[in-house]
């Protein structure tokens, strides 16, 4: 059985759609991965973020974002695409991957399935009811997550979580 810490901590997503669960508690600890906002009113001439991009959704999500146990901590997370080439080359290690949620577990809630909407897919995956991603998540949400990976989970390609963030679509990238 695997043992994951349970410090639960909520922050509000920046773009509205609040969940609410007594069980979250704990100090608001936010996660950033270092990425900044590179605006256009930047004097440096960067490039704009598109905020509906994975790079501008994974901005909100680890710098808003609701956190799910411990939160994130690497700093950039593996394409679904290069994982589901080399599963085997992935397993059992310590990996991130994001994406948007597109199901959800109906029996215990223990896992939600990611896409990068290009076909790739692997589930974010807790023990049964560490928590209940149906509670705290909903489809279409963005979603960061670390943890072990495992080729041939219970559910398919998987990764035990050891963190995630989640955070809202915006209206505007709906």
């Amino acid at each position: 059985m695997r043992i994951i810490s349970l410090s639960l901590v909520t922050l509000v997503a920046a773009c509205g759609a609040e969940k609410s669960d007594s069980t979250l508690v704990g100090p608001e600890a936010p996660y950033a991965d270092g990425m900044t906002d590179t605006g256009s009113d930047d004097a440096s001439g960067a490039e704009e973020i598109d905020p509906c991009s994975a790079q501008g959704l994974r901005e909100l999500a680890t710098s808003s974002g609701r956190v799910l146990l411990d939160g994130v901590a690497m700093e950039a997370s593996t394409p679904l695409a290069d994982i589901i080439a080399d599963l085997n080359g992935f397993d059992d290690q310590t990996i991130q991957i994001e994406g948007t949620i597109v199901d959800l577990c109906d029996g215990q809630g223990c896992w939600s399935l990611l896409t990068d909407g290009a076909g790739g897919e692997v589930r974010l995956k807790v023990d049964d009811q560490v928590l209940d991603f149906r509670t705290l998540t909903e489809t279409g949400e963005y979603a960061v997550g670390e943890g072990v990976f495992e080729a041939e989970g219970e559910h398919g390609p998987q990764v035990w979580i050891t963190g995630a963030v989640v955070v809202a679509i915006p209206a505007e990238c709906e």
